[in-house]
């Protein structure tokens, strides 16, 4: 599914790229990485109390960067952002002559950067079965959505629950709010066998169906993603895996 970026990056309305970095690639870079960053988010970098939270960071948001950089034919360094109310970034206006959109989300070394002319936002998730899957369900989701989970069986239960849990904080991240607009706010119906989750109701909001689509993938059996774009029609995914 995976494969090398061409030299030449095109994005046409009606396309989503997907970038998928291991930071393990990247850590004899970091110096160089570093470089790229503005001097704010070099300041934010050493603000990190371990040193592998700050390593992360300075290849995710550099990374970012350089991506970015590939599509605007810009250097690296000339990529900057605007933040919305809730921290939410994006390109600043006189930059962005593609109207491009991002997302990126990132778990232990693993990042998903969705890049795409339409709304969106990513999230990854690492399987972890030490938490209490139920619980959380029935603490945070929606009723038919805890129904759903509660009847699984190991391990069942713990892929229903990160289907719904980077399904809802996809769609949360795309729109800004971040998890404060709150897990229960927009409800799935749940396909565990097909690892697919679909938005049947979002709070507050009608004629949602027009608006949003999911998408959900495994890079693994231990990571899951989950992507929310606010376009219907038909899209088409390019999946580009690393960086040269």
């Amino acid at each position: 599914m995976w494969q090398k970026a061409p030299d030449l990056l095109y994005l046409n309305f009606n396309e989503v790229h997907l970038w998928l970095v291991d930071c393990q690639q990247y850590f004899s870079k970091i110096n160089n990485l570093f470089s790229i960053l503005s001097p704010e988010e070099q300041e934010k970098a050493d603000r990190f109390k371990f040193a592998i939270h700050r390593q992360r960071f300075i290849i995710n948001r550099a990374n970012l960067k350089i991506i970015l950089s590939k599509y605007l034919q810009l250097k690296p360094t000339e990529i900057k952002f605007k933040y919305g109310l809730k921290g939410k970034p994006s390109l600043e206006d006189q930059l962005n002559y593609l109207n491009l959109k991002f997302n990126i989300s990132h778990s232990e070394n693993l990042a998903i950067y969705g890049i795409s002319q339409n709304l969106i936002g990513v999230d990854l998730e690492k399987i972890n079965q030490q938490v209490s899957c139920v619980e959380l369900a029935e603490r945070f989701f929606c009723p038919s959505e805890f129904k759903t989970i509660s009847q699984l069986v190991y391990p069942q239960n713990y892929q229903g629950f990160y289907l719904a849990w980077t399904s809802k904080e996809a769609y949360l991240k795309a729109t800004g709010e971040g998890l404060s607009g709150g897990l229960d706010s927009v409800e799935l119906a749940l396909n565990i066998a097909e690892n697919k989750a679909k938005i049947i109701h979002i709070k507050n909001i009608d004629n949602y169906q027009n608006n949003w689509q999911l998408f959900n993938f495994k890079i693994d059996d231990n990571f899951l993603f989950s992507v929310a774009i606010a376009n219907y029609d038909t899209l088409k995914f390019q999946f580009y895996e690393g960086l040269t």
